[in-house]
């Protein structure tokens, strides 16, 4: 919801008042407001902007608030098209002047027509303008990016420029862009494909939409000339093409004139629709305001997500309202919880009376039971057990806790935990986790998350489990390799959801990867960048060396994993001292990557390299080659290279450039530089500003391949 709070587009502390108030109550994702690509793209002068790059910092601001609550940060884009240059709402409802900072004679639209006889008459825009447009919301995303946000949405609903442009009732143009149905889709299609192009693949990408005009009054009737659920259904398979994650099915706004049927829950029949004729996830909106109703539109498989705003503004406890209408227990903030329950357990609890192995067997205080009684459920796991339970054994365990476990199995945690203060069921509200893809949207099953939130995403049946189960309590699908662990009793989701790196998970046993949550030595962890062997040594993984690294580093959190942004939040208030070692609780399955190619599939914003990799001569041996550290450059250092000037010889110049012999990574640098010279010839020299912030563990470190992702100068 927009509140018309900005000046000049910037973000400024009612901002963050107003979405910090929701972040610390418990949803899952948090969208912020219609932002704008452009200054003329302002619905009223007191909107959000990112069209300058000092946008960025205020937004960067924003979005380390919302993930400091464990929230995921989302940010909707917008041109507000024919319907800009107007008051905010709780003004009134009129044209501002220039002399009142509008700006009415650079509206631009699809046509001249106006939304209303009390609105601008818009510019129709030429084909250079769509251009221009097109460009601003690249430029935009690419900011976004930059400003951390995780969840890009695209506002396509409501009149704004995007939905007059697809209604015959809006856009009277008659050339390729006006007329028939394909020809006034093309703005969107040409416009998402622009974004996705820019906006990292490792991040959901959804698009709002108006699925009618209600120049039909019927909601679910057609109007063929001018917009309707069908035509919806139809634009929203050709953008699950495009990479479109999610449809966001609202309705309406677009032409002046017409009824809504303003009921609760009026929308929910689009949501569902779409699902089921355009095989897409989608989000349900509008008057859902009980949490009971919003529980019910996801058992009944009517939508993926539920998103919810006025009822925010009204309550911005509404998460914690619905959670107690429907018996659910979820994290409150620490600075909260003790007014409602028992505070929480000190930071870093002591259980000094008992192994590893004990301590997870306990009913009432471990945080990984169903974790303990799968190790003790097959032979193959006995020599981790011996370990875990030798008194003489001095390890570190970093253990995904509860909710994991019952989201890569597909089972059904217990109804309610045997202690009402032991939080094994529950997320851990301060330790997001921020990566995904969506790369394979393939099946939009349901399966969990957080409370009337809206998060994550594009889940799929469990492996081994070719049946879908039900959408458990408030949860949402899972966005590919998306998962935030939020307090709800999760029942499935997919690998992609709960593991640091899915694309490997098939390449090892369940003793392997348990055996890479497990080093040699009790390490009490700092803010230092710390590299650690873990003990997984087998066939698949030898060409790493000495184990396979795990490394620690500090992010909003300090996080665990192969430290190319899939990485597990370690949860700062479940770290257990056990006699024979230390056990860190961690919100995913860490799996570690085997190959290059693999490495690069889930490098965040890294397409480019990726590309010209797979067309150099170096692609065919790249996995046959040891002790190698990559530098790969962000896709933002590389989009305005002359694509036209490549041939075999430039592209391999240009990998092997990126390509050094050796293993470098922050800890083994210092402020001293180091001179290299790569594959192709050419020397850099690489150092650490800040070496006082690392620190290497103790063990033989030995990478066979290491990535920088980096921006070149």
């Amino acid at each position: 919801m927009c509140v018309y709070s900005a000046v000049d587009g910037y973000v400024n502390d009612f901002h963050i008042a107003h979405y910090g108030s929701f972040a610390l109550k418990g949803p899952g994702l948090i969208m912020v407001e219609a932002t704008a690509v452009h200054p003329d793209a302002r619905g009223t002068p007191q909107d959000l902007g990112l069209w300058n790059d000092s946008h960025i910092p205020g937004h960067q601001r924003l979005v380390d608030i919302i993930k400091a609550q464990g929230v995921t940060p989302g940010l909707q884009l917008t041109h507000g098209g024919r319907k800009s240059s107007m008051s905010p709402p709780f003004k009134g409802d009129y044209i501002l002047t220039e002399a009142e900072k509008g700006w009415p004679d650079h509206v631009n639209g699809p046509s001249e027509n106006p939304y209303a006889a009390h609105y601008p008459k818009p510019h129709m825009m030429t084909v250079q303008d769509i251009k221009a447009t097109i460009q601003d919301f690249v430029d935009a995303t690419i900011r976004a990016d930059k400003a951390g946000v995780e969840v890009l949405e695209l506002h396509g609903a409501h009149g704004c420029l995007i939905s007059a442009f697809y209604s015959g009732n809006a856009n009277k143009r008659t050339d390729e862009y006006g007329g028939s149905f394909e020809n006034r889709i093309r703005f969107c299609l040409e416009l998402v494909k622009a974004v996705r192009a820019v906006w990292p693949v490792s991040k959901p990408f959804w698009i709002r939409l108006s699925c009618t005009d209600y120049a039909n009054p019927e909601p679910m009737g057609e109007n063929r000339d001018g917009w309707d659920i069908y035509q919806t259904i139809r634009l929203s398979k050709e953008l699950k093409k495009l990479g479109v994650d999610v449809i966001d099915c609202s309705s309406g706004g677009i032409i002046s004139g017409v009824k809504y049927p303003a009921v609760p829950m009026y929308q929910v029949q689009f949501a569902e629709a779409v699902k089921r004729e355009a095989g897409i996830a989608t989000a349900a909106v509008g008057l859902i305001v009980e949490g009971e109703d919003a529980e019910e539109i996801l058992q009944q498989n009517k939508a993926d997500y539920i998103l919810v705003g006025r009822e925010f503004l009204r309550n911005s406890a509404f998460v914690l309202v619905a959670a107690q209408a429907l018996n659910v227990d979820i994290n409150w903030p620490q600075q909260y919880a003790w007014a409602v329950k028992k505070a929480p357990q000190q930071e870093n609890s002591t259980a000094t009376n008992g192994t590893i192995l004990q301590l997870l067997n306990d009913t009432t205080t471990s945080p990984a039971l169903r974790f303990a009684q799968f190790l003790q459920s097959s032979p193959d796991y006995q020599p981790i057990i011996d370990l875990l339970s030798d008194v003489s054994s001095n390890i570190t365990l970093f253990v995904p806790f509860d909710q994991v476990y019952y989201e890569a199995t597909g089972e059904q945690p217990p109804a309610s935990p045997t202690d009402p203060n032991n939080n094994t069921t529950d997320g851990n509200t301060t330790n997001p986790t921020t990566t995904s893809s969506y790369g394979e949207p393939t099946s939009v099953t349901p399966s969990s998350s957080p409370l009337v939130s809206i998060l994550p995403f594009f889940s799929s049946t469990p492996i081994n489990s070719p049946t879908p189960q039900t959408t458990p309590l408030f949860s949402i699908p899972n966005m590919v390799n998306y998962y935030i662990p939020r307090p709800l009793n999760i029942r499935k989701a997919n690998w992609e959801s709960v593991t640091t790196n899915a694309a490997c998970v098939d390449q090892f046993s369940y003793a392997d990867i348990i055996r890479y949550h497990l080093v040699n030595g009790s390490f009490a962890l700092t803010n230092r960048t710390m590299v650690l062997d873990s003990l997984l040594v087998n066939t698949t993984i030898n060409k790493w060396g000495s184990g396979s690294p795990l490394i620690v580093q500090q992010g909003s959190n300090l996080t665990v994993g192969t430290g190319l942004g899939n990485d597990a939040h370690i949860l700062s208030n479940r770290t257990i001292q056990a006699s024979n070692g230390v056990i860190y609780v961690i919100d995913k399955i860490l799996v570690p990557p085997v190959s290059s190619a693999d490495t690069l599939k889930i490098l965040p914003n890294a397409t480019f390299f990726s590309w010209f990799l797979s067309r150099s001569s170096f692609n065919a041996t790249l996995d046959t080659n040891n002790n190698m550290t990559f530098f790969v450059p962000t896709n933002d250092a590389l989009v305005n290279i002359d694509f036209t000037v490549l041939n075999n010889e430039t592209i391999d110049n240009f990998v092997k450039s990126h390509i050094v012999p050796g293993v470098y990574y922050t800890t083994n640098l210092t402020d001293q530089p180091v001179t290299v010279n790569s594959l192709a010839g050419t020397n850099f020299t690489l150092t650490n500003p800040d070496p006082s912030n690392n620190q290497t563990a103790t063990g033989n470190t030995h990478l066979c391949f290491f990535f920088f992702l980096c921006q070149f100068k």
